[in-house]
């Protein structure tokens, strides 16, 4: 109808139907549309903190799993075939020369920064990242990996290596990360977990056994040397001394996770990874890349 000058067409009074106590008037209607439209400060929480169940994997064999993984561990068996378990009749074992300058700090901290924003590009290009972050969460990650590499850097054995072997150590850098990028992808498409609910799930247990295998020989490699240098330098650390930190390292955390109280401890395998390479300081290609690993 055409409208009507100095006078309201809009009718207040609640239209008489069979059941008009569900019929809302077009004011108070009006009000509740707008009132479900305004923002819900809870419910960004709960999309922030609750995962989107992620999309069901397709076309994602587990061969394109083994051989991701393959690749990823073959420059450490490598090193490993070459370098062996023992100690070499013609080797001279030793540790990395320590260096820790603002110089190759500052470095070190741009080329991880510079990768964790190549990261993000290939997730979101490749839709692997199913869970945007805010800003601050991204903030939140930087400043958690600016504190590991700069600590991993602080005890010298990363400046150590980007002195003597710089090109080497930051390719391997490089190539692991990315590498793990696609290999974690992978891994939750391919639906492989290590929870306490994959007894039963032959492919995940033998990618774990595969997995504490390769660890097993990269500590056996640690363990001849460091005994082999402490008996040739009386001021070197023993095997006990190495053994010694490692256990104050794990009564730390047990009793982190086992202390009374309400507490959630979860340790991420961006902190196990820090942990790992704090204990790779031997002047080997085998440490070197595991470290860079």
């Amino acid at each position: 109808k055409p409208e009507k000058k100095g006078c309201s067409t809009t009718h207040t009074s609640p239209i008489n139907t069979q059941d008009s106590s569900t019929i809302q008037a077009p004011a108070v209607l009006h009000a509740n549309t707008a009132k479900n439209a305004m923002p819900n400060p809870q419910d960004d929480i709960e999309a922030l903190v609750t995962p989107s169940p992620a999309p069901a994997a397709e076309g994602v064999p587990h061969g394109a799993f083994l051989l991701a993984l393959a690749l990823f561990v073959a420059p450490l068996v490598n090193a490993l075939l070459r370098e062996g378990i023992l100690v070499g009749a013609d080797e001279q074992p030793r540790y990395v020369r320590r260096d820790c300058s603002a110089k190759g700090l500052a470095s070190y901290l741009l080329l991880c920064a510079a990768l964790y924003a190549i990261q993000y590009v290939l997730a979101k290009r490749r839709r692997w990242k199913h869970n945007e972050k805010t800003m601050a969460r991204h903030k939140e990650d930087l400043l958690r990996q600016s504190l590991l590499c700069g600590l991993a850097y602080g005890s010298g054995i990363i400046g150590g290596r980007l002195e003597e072997t710089p090109l080497a150590f930051a390719a391997y850098v490089v190539a692991f990360t990315l590498g793990y990028c696609v290999l974690f992808e992978l891994l939750r498409a391919g639906n492989v977990e290590f929870t306490a609910n994959c007894v039963g799930n032959v492919y995940a247990i033998g990618v774990a056994v595969f997995a504490a295998s390769l660890v097993g020989c990269l500590v056996a490699h640690t363990i001849f040397r460091i005994s082999f240098i402490a008996s040739v330098d009386a001021n070197a650390p023993s095997l006990g001394d190495a053994a010694g930190v490692f256990l104050v390292i794990i009564a730390a955390h047990a009793a982190l996770v086992l202390a009374p109280g309400a507490a959630s401890a979860h340790f991420h395998h961006y902190y196990l990874g820090f942990v790992g390479s704090c204990l790779c300081t031997l002047a080997t290609d085998t440490s070197m890349v595991a470290q860079a690993m």
